[in-house]
């Protein structure tokens, strides 16, 4: 959808895990979805100036479908480990956090931006 694919794609997603940087906010996954939406709206939209306005409902339909599904859409709220403390990475692998939590979150994040594009309700009807 993008044209982003391989390392470039790792790349400009490599801070967001973790609730970007591990700081246990907003969910990587949706905040991914959030920059490659904009960017997606801008490259579709005749007036890039409209693009939030008309990409807000979207994002907001995907934030509250993923907080109605996981129970909320901050990292801290949905991986149960802490990332803050010294000992975070062995929790983190020992509760296998990626395989568990993560590659969950991703996937349910891909598959409703891939489901609205494939039923052509990705961008605004009044396009």
């Amino acid at each position: 959808m993008l044209g982003l694919e391989g390392e470039l794609l790792w790349t400009v997603a490599s801070g967001l895990g973790g609730g970007v940087a591990r700081r246990q906010s907003m969910c990587g996954a949706l905040t991914g979805a959030a920059a490659g939406l904009g960017l997606y709206y801008a490259r579709k939209l005749d007036d890039p100036k409209n693009t939030s306005r008309s990409l807000r409902p979207k994002l907001q339909e995907l934030l509250n479908g993923f907080a109605a599904g996981f129970g909320s859409t901050e990292c801290r709220e949905i991986i149960p480990v802490d990332f803050s403390g010294p000992d975070w990475y062995p929790q983190f692998q020992e509760q296998r956090v990626t395989e568990r939590y993560c590659v969950r979150y991703v996937a349910h994040v891909a598959r409703t931006v891939a489901e609205w594009h494939e039923a052509g309700t990705l961008l605004p009807a009044d396009r």
